[in-house]
C-alpha cells in the first residue's frame, strides 16, 4: 500500500501557532504571561475528537490536486489511483504514489465508492464523513459486468466517475479553452424552450426527442410513429418517405424493378411507369421505336406530335387492340400525308 499521510486542521493550526507565536520575557513587558504553546496543545487535544466530529460535519470533501482514478490499459477489473491530495472534515490526505486497486464487481450493488482514510484506501457500498471520497464506480449489470473503463458508453462495462471539483475560468466574459473543453465533455442535457442565435453541432452529436420519434445526426434524419415504424428517412445518399425512395440521381418506388414493377424517374429525364393517364396534351420530339397505345390507356384532350416525328416514315403510332399492330398512324413521305390504317387497310389521309 502506498504511503498516505494526513494532518487534521487542528494540528496544522497548532504548527502554525508554534512557528509564529513567540514571547520575549526579557522585554519591557515583564508582566506578560509566558504562554506555553505545548500546554495549549495539550488542552486542545483533550477536545480534539469533538472538534474533529464538528469539522467532519461542516467541511465537505475537496480534492485539491491529482487523485484522478483511471482504468487500466487494456481494461480490467482493476483501477489506478494517481497521486494527489485533498481534504475531508478538516483532515488533509496525501497519496504519495500511484496505486493499483482491484475491484470486486460481483457484490450485487450498482455503485461502489473509492474512499481514502488515514492509513488505507477502501472500496465501499456507501459513503460517510470520515474519509475522502475520490471516485465512484458505476456498474450497469452487477454480477455480469467484468471490466472497468474510463467513460460511459453503450456497453455493460463499469465506468469511473471522478469526484474532483472543476473550476470554470474566464476572462472579460469569455471562457478559457480548458473551461470550454470541460463544459463540452461534462455538460448536462440542455433544456430550452427557445434558442436564439446560431447553434453549432458537433459532427458526432445526436439529437433526439423524448418520445424517440425523431433522430437527427450529421448523417441522417429519421422520423418514427408511436409503434416504432419508420415514417421517413433523409440521408446523404438515400432518402425515403413511405414507399418512395430518393437517391442522388433518381426518384423511384420501393418496389421498382426495371421492366417489371414500380416506377423510376432519372435525373437525365428518363422515366419508367406502368399505366399513365393524361388529362391534357402529350408532347414528344422523337420516337425511338413505334409508339404503342395499348388497350385501357385513356387520353383526354389532344395528342400532338412535333413535325420531326411526322418526318420519320418508319415510325408508327400504333393503337394496339389485340397485342398486334393492326391499327396505327404513319407518315408517308412520298405523298406527304399522315395515313390512318385499320386492319391492314388505309382508312384516312391527312
Amino acid at each position: 500500500m502506498s504511503l498516505i499521510t494526513y494532518k487534521n486542521l487542528y494540528t496544522l493550526t497548532v504548527e502554525e501557532i508554534e512557528k509564529r507565536l513567540q514571547f520575549d520575557t526579557s522585554s519591557n513587558y515583564d508582566k506578560q504571561l509566558d504562554l506555553d504553546v505545548k500546554s495549549i496543545s495539550t488542552d486542545f487535544n483533550s477536545s480534539i475528537s469533538a472538534v474533529q466530529y464538528t469539522l467532519s460535519e461542516a467541511l465537505p470533501s475537496t480534492i485539491l490536486d491529482g487523485l484522478e482514478v483511471e482504468a487500466t490499459e487494456p481494461i480490467s477489473s482493476t483501477i489506478i489511483i494517481n497521486p494527489g491530495k485533498g481534504t475531508a472534515g478538516g483532515v488533509l490526505f496525501v497519496l504519495g504514489e500511484q496505486t493499483s486497486l482491484p475491484i470486486a464487481l460481483d457484490t450485487g450493488v450498482s455503485i461502489l465508492y473509492i474512499v481514502l482514510y488515514q492509513d488505507t484506501i477502501r472500496v465501499q457500498k456507501d459513503v460517510n464523513n470520515t474519509g475522502l471520497l475520490v471516485a465512484k464506480i458505476i456498474i450497469p449489470e452487477p454480477g455480469v459486468t467484468a471490466y472497468i473503463q474510463d467513460n460511459k458508453d453503450d456497453s455493460i462495462n463499469a465506468y469511473i466517475v471522478n469526484m474532483k471539483e472543476y473550476k470554470l475560468y474566464g476572462f472579460r466574459g469569455k471562457f478559457e479553452e480548458e473551461t470550454v473543453e470541460l463544459l463540452k465533455d461534462n455538460i448536462l442535457p440542455l433544456l430550452a424552450e427557445s434558442l436564439i442565435g446560431s447553434l453549432t453541432l458537433s459532427e458526432h452529436l445526436t439529437v433526439t426527442n423524448l418520445a424517440g420519434s425523431m433522430i437527427l445526426n450529421s448523417d441522417s434524419m429519421q422520423f418514427f410513429n408511436i409503434d416504432g415504424d419508420e415514417l421517413a428517412y433523409f440521408g446523404a445518399t438515400l432518402s425515403r418517405v413511405g414507399n418512395i425512395s430518393i437517391t442522388p440521381h433518381t426518384i423511384e418506388s420501393g418496389n421498382y424493378l426495371a421492366n417489371v414493377s414500380g416506377f423510376q424517374i432519372q435525373d437525365n429525364g428518363d422515366a419508367e411507369f406502368n399505366n399513365i393517364r393524361l388529362r391534357a396534351t402529350l408532347y414528344t420530339s422523337t420516337i425511338e421505336e413505334n409508339l404503342y397505345i395499348s388497350p385501357g390507356v385513356t387520353i383526354i384532350g389532344d395528342l400532338n406530335f412535333d413535325d420531326d416525328i411526322a418526318l420519320l416514315a418508319t415510325k408508327k403510332i400504333i393503337f394496339d387492340r389485340d397485342m398486334g399492330s393492326d391499327t396505327y398512324w404513319v407518315y408517308n413521305p412520298t405523298t406527304s400525308y399522315l395515313e390512318g390504317w385499320v386492319d391492314g387497310s388505309k382508312r384516312i389521309e391527312l
